[in-house]
């Protein structure tokens, strides 16, 4: 089977792609177009700045022809879907590559489970698997493995440049997973005429020129990497990539040595930055000229200071998968944060409705489901039918036919002047770490583990990015032989990294509501009891060790929401993850005045361990 059914696009879908090939003589890919002819213009202008050195764009597209020519020859053909396990450096060129072959990226995590990946790539009809390393996630039958290295080597012949005019501008750009209401993520479809728009719209928005420094700090799984890659390239502007993300600290640091203009951050990993003194801020950024953020609730006071005294201007933005990437936006001034920072209003091409449960239009001011219309709206979600079907309607708004809405489930307010603000979810949807959680599917796979009777997963009141678990267990059940770390590796094999709770907690019974509900906000409210407002720690040792030890024990203690830290305590099993480890270095380095690189926390996650490194630092820096 070809086309749209055989990725399981529901019938309306389907229309829509089939109308998109009727009008296939429209134009080829912006993007594709945009970006050869910035190379034609500029060949020799920087295109991408990693560790590995410098690409420029006429190496960046003869890169992207000799592997589509790789591709083409595997057997890749228009509308085909390529996984990709690229690192950093190889990236930019993978994907322009793939879709210059006619088909479409999913990107790959190392951090899914090997069986997840068996199931995108079965879903995608997954063919071929582009990539520079072994990659022990992904399954090795029935998929054509092409090495990038060796792609590169085997040169890419004299049909290399036709290839360029492979993917149209309606058909498959890639394939991304995001939560989903099952105990899988989706697999949301994104064409190139939305890719197109998007791109269009963030290029011109943050006037991106060739003088223009981007930082690509988001991995290629996280969609908001597009939104970084291919506005810079469509603008000749330099694309500077990451070995790893690091301490906003370290980032300030980097975006010096390597005059950064642009920078497009997670709004929790922002706050982090935006929490760093001014005065490093406005010395370290001085090439900033725009920064960009999106993805979690942005805290006013944080952005009230950035605008009154860091004074480097702020986008901050709002989107979902379904609708490729950011949907609205806003420069963040004075008047916007007095309370609520605004989500803004429509980027070029997109449009947007606050619409009541039956899908009227609200008053301004009042509360309702924001709804996404416009070019940017994603074919759908593979394998899905019921779902894209709900999900997203023809949009009765539309000024022509054809349009369509993707319900987003968020609860929002627009007011008389256009501005939007957001309200929270209608659902049991969360923002962690700039992934969009559904909590069903993880309560799913708690209740069913033997012995629990009940489950409840909330996002916590105090420490960012984490989830919290409560489950009530039957001790007179058969199997009831569980424990926090049980349940952790349980849920590691069946649901991606960022939807696996952090801390886990057993209640004989939940708090109810008075119509008999889980309260969900008690649960909240005790997690937020049972974090620590200092340190409970037994009283320290004397000597400088043992002073070293309290501190860094408090520490965790705080930025973790754990009272009971020990020396064996394992900061990822407590619920640690790559941004709470910043906010632990950067408080180390206040307290202590030790520089405690990234590495140290990940090499030796238990407490115990940890403070051994920390001693070790600060023993040499006053031996030095």
């Amino acid at each position: 089977m070809s086309g749209p059914y055989r990725h399981g696009l529901d019938r309306h879908a389907a229309r829509v792609c089939a109308g998109r090939a009727r009008r296939r003589v429209s134009a080829l890919s912006w993007v594709l177009e945009t970006i050869r002819g910035v190379a034609s213009a500029s060949p020799n202008a920087v295109a991408v700045s990693s560790p590995e050195g410098a690409m420029t764009y006429a190496e960046l597209v003869a890169a992207a022809d000799t592997v589509a020519t790789a591709l083409q020859r595997a057997g890749v053909r228009e509308g085909d879907v390529v996984a990709m396990a690229l690192s950093r450096p190889h990236v930019p060129a993978g994907v322009l590559a793939i879709m210059a072959a006619g088909a479409g990226y999913l990107p790959i995590d190392t951090a899914v489970s090997a069986d997840m990946v068996g199931t995108w790539l079965a879903e995608c009809s997954v063919r071929t698997v582009l990539t520079d390393r072994e990659p022990d996630n992904i399954p090795s039958s029935g998929q054509a493995f092409v090495w990038y290295d060796e792609a590169l080597r085997s040169g890419g012949g004299a049909d290399a440049e036709r290839h360029w005019s492979a993917a149209v501008e309606d058909t498959l750009a890639y394939v991304i997973p995001t939560s989903g209401t099952t105990r899988r993520p989706k697999l949301v479809a994104v064409g190139h005429r939305g890719l197109a728009a998007h791109a269009r719209a963030v290029r011109d928005g943050c006037e991106l020129t060739p003088q223009d420094r981007v930082l690509q700090f988001h991995t290629i799984n996280f969609d908001s990497a597009a939104e970084e890659i291919f506005p810079t390239l469509a603008a000749g502007a330099t694309l500077v990539t990451l070995d790893v993300v690091p301490a906003p600290h370290k980032l300030i640091t980097f975006s010096q040595e390597h005059r950064i203009t642009v920078l497009n951050l997670p709004t929790s990993y922002w706050h982090q930055l935006a929490a760093e003194r001014t005065e490093a801020l406005t010395m370290g950024l001085a090439d900033v000229r725009l920064v960009v953020i999106g993805g979690e609730w942005a805290v006013a006071e944080l952005a009230s200071k950035w605008v009154r005294d860091v004074r480097i201007p702020l986008f901050n933005g709002y989107g979902v998968t379904e609708s490729t990437i950011m949907s609205t936006w806003c420069l963040v001034g004075e008047e916007d944060v007095r309370s609520d920072v605004p989500i803004g209003s429509p980027i070029d091409g997109t449009t947007t409705r606050i619409l009541d449960d039956d899908l009227n239009l609200t008053a301004p001011g009042s509360a309702g489901e924001l709804c996404i219309g416009g070019v940017g709206v994603a074919w759908g979600y593979l394998g899905e039918a019921g779902l894209t079907a709900d999900k997203f309607r023809p949009d009765p708004y539309a000024s022509s036919q054809g349009g369509r809405l993707y319900r987003t489930g968020d609860v929002c307010t627009e007011e008389r002047d256009g501005r939007i603000f957001f309200g929270g979810r209608r659902d049991f949807q969360v923002k962690v770490r700039g992934y969009r959680v559904d909590l069903s599917p993880i309560e799913a796979e708690l209740t069913s583990l033997p012995g629990v009777v009940g489950a409840a997963v909330v996002p916590s009141a105090t420490t960012e990015g984490q989830l919290l678990a409560y489950l009530v267990t039957d001790p007179t059940l058969p199997g009831n032989q569980i424990d926090a770390d049980g349940v952790r590796t349980h849920l590691k094999g069946r649901l991606p990294s960022w939807s696996v709770p952090h801390v886990f907690r057993f209640l004989t019974s939940f708090p109810l509501t008075s119509h008999g509900k889980v309260d969900r906000a008690a649960l909240a409210a005790r997690g937020a009891e049972s974090a620590p407002t200092a340190p409970q720690l037994a009283a320290p040792a004397e000597g400088a060790q043992a002073s070293t030890a309290v501190t860094v024990s408090g520490i965790w203690s705080d930025v973790l929401g754990v009272s009971d830290v020990t020396a064996e305590t394992n900061f990822f099993e407590a619920g640690g993850h790559s941004l709470l480890a910043f906010r632990i270095l950067s408080n180390i380095r206040r307290r202590l005045a030790v520089d405690v690189p990234a590495k140290a926390l990940f090499d030796t996650p238990r407490l115990g361990e940890f403070t051994a490194q920390v001693e070790a630092l600060l023993a040499e820096a006053e031996r030095t």
